[in-house]
C-alpha cells in the first residue's frame, strides 16, 4: 500500500528471553529458546484497514510505545504497559495522530521519558522527538537533516541510517522496426521524479516530484517544455488521466485524509472523489466512473466504482481481492477491463466479476496500459513484453541492452513507466544517485 511502509522492528524484552515484533494487525512476543509465539492483546476498534508497525520497548520493559498506520484516519503513536509476563498491562494511551501516513522508526530514549520518530511528511523522512507523557507536540531533531532510515538509541549514542536516492525521468524513442533507441534525461532535478504518465492524446505528462520540497503533481508538455505544478499539499501516491486529458485522479494523503481526489490540470482546488481510505483511482473510458481499490472492513481489498462526480456510494465490482498488489491498477483505453499484479497480470472485468490471471510470469513488477494491451518487464529482464487486450497473449515488443532499475522491481510500487498512446516513447524513472551510510552521533541528548 500507500502510506506508511509496514514495520519489521524487532525488540528485546528487559530480560533477554523473548522478542517483540509486529504482524500486520497486532505485535507478538516469541521465546528465544523456543520459538513459542504470543499474541498481545491489543484492542484498537479500527473500522478501516490498518498496519501495527514499529513496537519498541522502553529500557526498563515496562512500556511499550507502537505506531499505527490507519488507511481512513492517518498514523498515530501510541503508548501501553508491558508486563513482567509479557502482556499488554492497563489502557492504551494514544500520543499524537496526524492525518498523513508518514512515521516510522520508534525508538525510546534510555530515560524513558522521550520518543523519537521520523516523519517523511514534506518530502525524504526527518528525526522528530516527542515527550512520553503527552505534554507537548513533537518537534524536530535539528542537525540531522533528511532521509533518514532506521534509528537506535543507546545511552548517549544515536545510530541511523542514512538513505537518499535521486530519481530522475528518462525517455527512449522507439525506431522504425520496435528497435529501443538510446536512453536520455528527460525530467530531472536534484529531487525525486517519479510515477510518469502520458495523458491521452499524449500531449501532456504528468508524474510525482518533491523538488518544490514537499511530493506533488507535476505537468508538463510531452516534450518536457511548460512544466507547472498542479497541487498544494496533496501527497500524492498514484494518478491517472481523465479521458480527455483535463483532469487527473490523484491518490492522495493530504490533512483532509487519505483517499483519491479529482485535480484540474490548469489549477483549482482538489475535490474528493470516493470514501476515505480509497486507493489507486483509474478513471473509466467513457469518463462516466472512476474505480478504486478499498477495504471498507479493514481486511482485503476490493474493486468499488463511484460516479466520477462523486456523487452516490460505491459499487463493489469484484470479491475480495486476498493475494495481489491492489495498490497501482491499470487500465484499457476502452475501460472494459482493469489489470494489476497477482502471480503475473490479473484481469478484472469492469462490469464485474472475479480477477482472471492471463499473463502467469513470475517477477512482473511494473507495467503500463497502452493502445494494444498491457506492457510490463519482468525483474531483472531486458525484454518488454506486452499482454494484448484482444487475445491475452504475451508477445516481445523491444529488448534493450540493460534492466531498467525502474521497470525491474528494484523500487517500490508507483514509480513505474508509460508509454505514449502512439507506442512510439518510453519515459520511466532511474535512479541517477544513491548514497547509503551508517551515521552515529555521539553525546546524543
Amino acid at each position: 500500500m500507500g502510506g506508511s511502509s509496514v514495520g519489521k522492528k524487532i525488540n528485546w524484552t528487559a530480560d533477554g528471553k523473548a522478542l517483540v515484533l509486529s504482524e500486520t494487525h497486532a505485535a507478538s512476543v516469541i521465546q528465544a529458546e523456543t520459538g513459542d509465539k504470543t499474541t498481545l492483546s491489543i484492542p484498537l476498534n479500527r473500522k478501516s484497514h490498518f498496519h501495527l508497525q514499529d513496537p519498541s520497548l522502553s529500557l526498563d520493559g515496562k512500556k511499550l510505545a507502537f505506531i499505527v498506520s490507519d488507511a481512513e484516519e492517518g498514523d498515530s503513536i501510541h503508548i501501553a504497559g508491558f508486563s513482567s509476563s509479557n502482556q499488554i498491562e492497563g489502557s492504551i494511551r494514544e500520543l499524537f495522530r496526524t492525518r498523513y501516513n508518514s512515521f516510522a522508526f520508534l525508538a525510546w530514549a534510555p530515560d524513558g521519558e522521550t520518543l523519537y520518530f521520523t516523519d517523511r511528511r514534506g518530502g525524504a523522512p526527518k528525526l522528530f522527538r516527542i515527550a512520553a507523557g503527552g505534554s507537548s507536540q513533537p518537534e524536530p531533531v535539528l542537525g540531522l537533516g533528511e532521509h533518514i532510515h532506521g534509528i537506535s538509541v543507546a545511552g548517549a549514542r544515536l545510530v541511523y541510517a542514512y538513505a537518499f536516492q535521486d530519481y530522475n525521468l528518462w525517455r527512449i524513442e522507439m525506431e522504425p522496426g520496435g528497435k529501443p533507441g538510446s536512453p536520455s534525461r528527460f525530467l530531472q532535478s536534484t529531487r525525486d521524479e517519479r510515477s510518469p504518465e502520458f495523458s491521452p492524446d499524449g500531449s501532456q505528462i504528468a508524474f510525482i516530484s518533491d523538488r518544490s520540497g514537499e511530493d506533488e503533481v507535476w505537468v508538463a508538455a510531452s516534450d518536457g517544455t511548460n512544466l507547472r505544478r498542479v497541487t498544494k499539499g496533496a501527497s500524492p501516491t498514484s494518478l491517472s488521466w481523465a479521458p480527455d486529458s483535463s483532469e487527473l485522479v490523484c491518490g492522495g494523503n493530504p490533512e483532509k485524509g487519505r483517499g483519491i481526489f479529482r485535480i484540474r490540470v490548469q489549477g483549482g482546488a482538489a475535490r474528493r472523489v470516493g470514501p476515505p481510505g480509497a486507493l489507486a483511482g483509474k478513471w473509466s473510458g467513457d469518463g462516466k466512473w472512476v474505480y478504486f481499490t478499498w477495504a471498507p472492513s479493514g481486511d482485503h481489498y476490493t474493486v468499488y466504482r463511484i460516479d466520477a462526480l462523486g456523487q452516490g456510494q460505491p459499487t463493489m465490482v469484484t470479491g475480495s481481492l486476498t493475494q495481489g498488489d491492489f495498490t497501482n491498477i491499470a487500465g484499457s483505453p476502452d475501460g472494459s477491463a482493469f489489470w494489476f499484479l497477482a502471480r503475473g497480470l490479473a484481469r478484472v472485468p469492469a462490469a464485474g466479476g472475479e480477477p482472471v490471471v492471463v499473463a502467469a510470469h513470475k517477477g512482473v513488477r511494473n507495467y503500463a496500459a497502452g493502445r494494444d494491451g498491457i506492457y510490463f518487464v519482468e525483474m531483472e529482464s531486458t525484454t518488454l513484453q506486452l499482454c494484448r487486450y484482444s487475445d491475452s497473449k504475451v508477445v516481445e515488443v523491444a529488448s534493450f541492452q540493460e534492466p531498467f532499475p525502474m521497470m525491474t522491481g528494484r523500487t517500490s510500487g508507483g514509480r513505474r513507466f508509460t508509454i505514449s498512446p502512439d507506442g512510439k516513447t518510453i519515459v520511466y524513472a532511474r535512479v541517477d544517485q544513491r548514497i547509503e551510510d551508517l551515521m552515529m552521533v555521539e553525546d546524543f541528548r
